[in-house]
């Protein structure tokens, strides 16, 4: 059980590294203001990501 969590938070983490990089790097200018209403984050993309490399490192050493 806590091998498959912690794939899964590996994965999790992974993804918001790699989703951050795009997120950098998008034009804002023409993405459209739905898109950008719609943003699902409360808290910035590092600090989420930093958030979660945290916890899977917590999981690992427990």
């Amino acid at each position: 059980m806590k091998e498959q969590l912690l794939n899964e938070v590996t994965e999790l983490h992974d993804v918001l590294r790699k989703l951050d990089l795009v997120w950098n790097d998008l034009d804002w200018s023409i993405v459209p203001d739905a898109v950008t209403e719609q943003y699902p984050f409360h808290m910035d993309l590092k600090q989420m990501t930093e958030s979660v490399k945290i916890w899977r490192d917590s999981i690992s050493n427990s």
